[in-house]
C-alpha cells in the first residue's frame, strides 16, 4: 500500500482582504457565557477549513500529498475506509468480501510452488452499494473500478505504486449486474479490502480522454480532471483558485445528504497566518495533514484555552531523515551512523514538540502488528559519532574546523525539508549546531512543499539529506519505501517511494512475499526481519512518530481524526454546526 507525505506548508503573502466573502466561525469574546450555543445557532451551514498544502491533484490516481486527499475524499468515494477507531468498514462497498460471507475464495491453480503444494490465486466479489452514483446521475458500477485499474496498469502513467494493481490477474463486471465486480488476485493478496485498495474513477467521462484516436493513451495525469474532478461523494466540486481557496457544495446525489451546504478550503501555507485567522474568526478549523502542528496547537491551548475544541489521536505519521545512498559520501556506512549518532532526537522531542511525540526506533510504530520491538536505540553520542567520522576517514585537524579527507575535501552536507515551518527550522538548526560540533558543516537548502515533494524528494535530486513525513495505513507493510524495484527513476516512470535509492535483495525479497502470507503472525515475523535488517544498514535516521491534530471552533460537530490514511473528511456528510 502506498503512504503519502504529511505535508508542511510553502511560503505565502495572505492579504486580510482575501477572503472577506467566505463565513466563518466569528471571534469569541472574554465574556462567552453561552456564545457556543449561541454560535452554532447562527452559524451558516458553510465550513472554512485552513489547510497549509494545496493538493498537487485532485484525482486519486495521481495524487501523492496526505492533504490532497483530505480534499478528494469530499467527493470521491472507496470501497473502503478506516473510521476514528482505527475500524474497516464499507464506503461505496455493500459490504466487506470474507470468506464467511463467500465473497473470498480461494483456488487451486495448475502450478506447484516450492514445497510441490498447488499454488492458489484468489477471487474476491465486490457488491457496489445500488444508490451510488456520480453527481450527473450515472450509476457508479464495476466498469469504473477496471479503467482506473488499466490506466494503472499503464506503463506510460507516471503512477507511485502500481504493485497492488500488478497484483491483480484480471478484473470482470458481472453480466447480470453491473455493480457487481470480481477480482482474481495472481495468488493470495492478505491486504485485499483496504482503504483505496482499488481505486475508481468515472469511466464514462473518462475513458473517451484516455483513449488516443489511431491508438495510444493520453497522459492522464495532465488531464483537466486533476483540476475539476466528478463527484460520488457527500460533496461534489466547485471552485480552484490557485493559491487561494478549494470550495466543495453538497452533492445531492449522495446519500446520506451532507448536513453542510458547502466546504472551504482556504491555502493558507505559513502557521503563523493559520493560527492568527483561526483566532480571528475567519476559519473554522485546521485539517490534521495541511494544518498545525503540536507546538502551534498547544500554544493556542494555552493562551486561548476552552474557545476552540482540540482534537488529539494517535497517529501513523513517521517522520525521519533519508540519506541519498547514491552519493560517496553517504554510501559509507559508518558516514550514516555517525549522523544518526548525532541527532538529538530526546532532547528534540522534549524541547521542540512539548514532549508529546513518540521516538522511532525503526519505520513501524509499537501499535504496528509488525513493529519490531528488539531493534535498539540510536542513542545521542557524539563522541561516537567523531569516532565512526575518524575511522571513514574524515578527520578533524582541530576542534571547531570542518572534516576533510585525504584528498582534502571538506565534510560538507546538504539537508533539505519544506520551508516556512517553524519547529522544523527549529529541528534542522539543533541538528546543524551539534554537527558543526564534531566538524561537519551543514547546510539547510529548504523548498516549497510542491517543490520538494513534486520534484525534489520525488526525483531524487536532494543531494545528502532530506527530512519529511510518511502518513500510512494500518495494514501498511511498506513495500514501496523499501523494495529496490521502488527507486523512483525515469525508467520506471517515477514509480514508488523508496528515495533514499536502497537497495537490499534479502528485504526486498521478504516484502515481495508478505503480502501472499494468510497468516498474520508468519506475516509479522518476516516484517520484524525486515526492520532488522533495515536497521543494519540505515538508509534512513528515524526520528519520531507523531500524533494526528487539529483545531477547530467549539461549534464544529462530528468531525472525527482517524489518525491513518483515511482523510479525516471520511465522515464528512456527518459535518455540522
Amino acid at each position: 500500500m502506498r503512504r503519502y507525505h504529511a505535508c508542511t506548508p510553502i511560503l505565502f503573502l495572505l492579504t486580510s482582504l482575501l477572503f472577506s466573502t467566505l463565513p466563518a466561525c466569528s471571534k469569541k469574546s472574554p465574556q462567552k457565557a453561552n456564545s457556543q450555543k449561541a454560535a452554532a445557532k447562527v452559524h451558516p451551514p458553510r465550513l472554512v477549513l485552513a489547510t497549509n498544502s494545496e493538493p498537487d491533484s485532485l484525482n486519486p490516481l495521481f495524487a501523492e500529498m496526505a492533504a490532497s486527499h483530505e480534499i478528494i475524499f469530499l467527493g470521491q468515494r472507496e470501497l473502503t475506509m478506516n473510521d476514528d477507531k482505527w475500524r474497516l468498514v464499507p464506503d461505496l462497498a455493500q459490504e466487506i468480501p470474507t470468506p464467511e460471507n463467500g465473497q473470498v475464495k480461494l483456488v487451486d491453480t495448475l502450478q506447484k510452488d516450492k514445497t510441490g503444494k498447488l499454488k492458489q490465486k484468489m477471487v474476491i466479489t465486490w457488491h457496489l452499494k445500488k444508490d451510488a452514483v456520480w453527481e450527473d446521475g450515472v450509476p457508479v458500477t464495476a466498469k469504473d473500478l477496471i479503467f482506473a485499474w488499466k490506466v494503472c496498469l499503464d506503463p506510460t502513467q507516471e503512477i507511485v505504486d502500481r504493485d497492488t494493481c500488478e497484483r491483480v490477474e484480471s478484473m470482470e463486471a458481472s453480466k447480470d449486474d453491473p455493480k457487481t465486480l470480481t477480482v482474481t488476485w495472481k495468488e493470495p493478496f492478505a491486504f485485499y479490502n483496504t482503504y483505496r485498495v482499488h481505486t475508481i474513477l468515472p469511466a464514462h467521462i473518462l475513458e473517451p480522454r484516455y483513449q488516443k484516436p489511431g491508438g495510444g493513451t493520453h497522459d492522464m495525469k495532465k488531464d483537466v480532471y486533476g483540476q475539476h474532478p466528478l463527484s460520488n461523494g457527500p460533496f461534489k466540486f466547485k471552485e480552484w483558485v490557485p493559491g487561494q481557496y478549494i470550495t466543495y457544495i453538497r452533492n445531492d446525489k449522495y446519500k446520506p445528504l451532507a448536513k453542510l451546504e458547502e466546504v472551504t478550503f482556504r491555502i493558507i501555507p505559513n502557521n503563523m497566518s493559520i493560527e492568527s485567522n483561526l483566532i480571528a474568526g475567519t476559519v473554522d478549523g485546521t485539517t490534521p495533514a495541511g494544518g498545525l502542528n503540536v507546538p502551534s496547537i498547544e500554544m493556542i491551548k494555552k493562551q486561548h484555552g476552552d474557545q476552540f475544541k482540540y482534537y488529539w489521536v494517535n497517529g501513523l505519521v513517521w517522520a525521519h531523515i533519508d540519506f541519498n545512498l547514491d552519493n560517496p559520501i553517504l554510501s559509507d556506512i559508518r558516514v550514516r551512523r555517525a549522523l544518526a549518532h548525532a541527532l538529538n532526537r530526546r532532547q528534540i522531542i522534549k524541547t521542540i514538540y512539548y514532549d508529546q511525540y513518540e521516538l522511532a526506533y525503526t519505520f513501524e510504530p509499537p501499535l504496528h502488528w509488525g513493529y519490531n520491538k528488539d531493534i535498539p536505540e540510536i542513542t545521542f553520542d557524539l563522541k561516537k559519532s567523531a569516532d565512526l567520522l575518524d575511522a571513514a576517514g574524515w578527520k578533524q585537524a582541530a576542534p571547531g574546523e570542518v572534516r576533510k579527507n585525504t584528498k582534502g575535501e571538506p565534510l560538507r552536507l546538504k539537508i533539505s525539508a519544506v520551508a516556512a515551518v517553524k519547529d522544523i527550522e527549529q529541528f534542522e538548526q539543533v541538528f546543524q549546531s551539534d554537527l558543526r560540533t564534531i566538524g561537519i558543516e551543514l547546510q539547510i537548502d529548504n523548498k516549497p512543499a510542491k517543490v520538494f515533494f513534486g520534484d525534489l524528494a520525488r526525483h531524487r535530486k536532494f543531494p545528502h539529506l532530506s527530512f519529511y513525513s510518511w502518513v500510512s495505513g494500518p495494514e501498511s507493510w511498506s513495500h514501496t519505501l523499501w523494495h529496490k524495484n521502488f527507486i523512483p527513476s525515469a525508467k520506471n516512470s517515477w514509480q514508488g517511494q523508496n528515495y533514499p535509492g536502497w537497495v537490499n535483495e534479502e528485504a526486498s525479497k521478504l516484502l515481495e512475499e508478505i503480502p501472499a502470507i494468510l497468516n498474520e503472525n508468519q506475516r509479522a515475523k518476516m516484517l520484524r526481519q525486515v526492520q532488522q535488517i533495515w536497521f543494519d544498514d540505515l538508509p534512513a535516521i528515524p526520528v519520531y512518530f507523531r500524533p494526528v491534530v487539529a483545531v477547530t471552533c467549539t461549534g464544529l460537530q462530528n468531525y472525527k481524526l482517524s489518525g491513518t490514511v483515511t482523510p479525516v473528511s471520511w465522515n464528512a456528510w456527518e459535518w455540522s454546526f
